[in-house]
Order: C-alpha cells, then sequence, then structure tokens
C-alpha cells in the first residue's frame, strides 16, 4: 500500500476554514476534532479565538457548498 505523508515546514503564515454542518453534530463534532488533531500535529494554533482557523458551522450539508 502507498502511504502519502505531507509536511507543514512553515505553518504561521498559513490560514484555514473549517465548514461544519449542525444536522448530525454526533458525526461532525467528531469529524472536527479529527481535524483539528491533524492541524495541530503539523503546528497549526487550532484555537477558536486565534487568527489561523476559521470555523463556520451552518444547518445542513446542502449549505456546504
Amino acid at each position: 500500500m502507498t502511504v502519502y505523508e505531507g509536511n507543514f515546514t512553515q505553518t504561521e503564515s498559513l490560514r484555514f476554514a473549517i465548514v461544519i454542518g449542525r444536522f448530525n453534530d454526533l458525526v461532525t463534532t467528531k469529524l472536527l476534532e479529527g481535524c483539528q488533531d491533524g492541524l495541530k500535529r503539523h503546528g497549526v494554533d487550532v484555537n477558536p479565538q486565534g487568527t489561523q482557523v476559521d470555523y463556520v458551522w451552518v444547518p445542513g450539508s446542502f449549505e456546504i457548498p
């Protein structure tokens, strides 16, 4: 099996937006936690009050695109 791994070398200037659906929050909350964990492992500040990640909660999946 081929494994692809990324490497962020300088994360201070990067910005991210994460869009989360409220409809099935049991699932989407776990997906958000996994996303935050992955970003943290690469040195990104995932603090909601920080400046690197913007969090957008929408009612459901139709509003995400």
